[in-house]
């Protein structure tokens, strides 16, 4: 009987792998014109599911919550612009398409280790 108990309050604790609605009409299309990196395209372990690597947070410079990705939303992308400025000869301002001219797009696979 114990053993029963244990194993439904197990069970609850289960995560659900359906990916919530509102992170899947955020995900987009694909990036495309990329290619496959062959250095980097495996890091020794299976890829995080894209409902998990999309929607948790570790980096607090976005925000202290885990589930920031609502708020994120909201981040203009477009334009989007880098600003060499500072002690630097010559500063300047890329686009990121004039990057993605200069530097093309390649598909790399990391692992990241929570600490």
């Amino acid at each position: 009987m114990g053993i029963g108990a244990a194993a439904v309050s197990f069970a609850s604790c289960q995560r659900s792998n359906a990916m919530d609605p509102a992170l899947q009409e955020t995900l987009g299309q694909p990036l495309r014109g990329f290619t496959n990196n062959p250095d980097f395209r495996d890091a020794g372990r299976s890829i995080t599911e894209e409902q998990y690597a999309t929607s948790y947070n570790n980096f607090y410079e976005f925000g202290g919550t885990k589930n920031i990705w609502v708020e994120a939303q909201n981040l203009p992308t477009d334009p989007w612009t880098l600003a060499v400025s500072g002690l630097v000869k010559n500063p300047q301002k890329y686009d990121l398409d004039d990057l993605t001219k200069c530097f093309p797009l390649d598909e790399r696979v990391y692992l990241f280790l929570c600490v």
